[in-house]
């Protein structure tokens, strides 16, 4: 049976998502996965701020498809409804970011 890659553990949130990140933090940090936001707010500067704190044991977590870092996991921010275009609510984006997680080898 194959091994999957080790999932970094820290999930440092950009900014369009800190409510977000507060709201799932608890239930994140039950499967052993740590919540970090980030100090700046300059995409540039999270990533660098990342890199030097934690290495390589980090994903970002973002709603911005041009985000310039390569670990990343954008989650959407409209879905299509019977009414037309809505926002999405949190249980759904938590749901999206468990599969992107599994996907990757993380969350059972």
């Amino acid at each position: 049976m194959p091994s999957r890659a080790r999932v970094p553990r820290n999930l440092v949130y950009d900014v369009s998502l800190i409510g977000f990140a507060k709201w799932a933090r608890r239930r994140l940090e039950c499967l052993s996965y740590k919540v970090v936001i980030p100090p700046y707010t300059e995409d540039n500067h999270i990533v660098a701020w990342a890199e030097d704190n934690f290495n390589d044991d980090f994903l970002i977590i973002t709603a911005d498809k041009d985000f310039p870092c390569e670990r990343k996991i954008v989650l959407p921010m409209s879905f299509r409804t019977n009414r037309g275009i809505g926002k999405p609510k949190y249980e759904r984006l938590y749901t999206i970011l468990c599969r992107e997680l599994h996907s990757r080898g993380g969350c059972p």
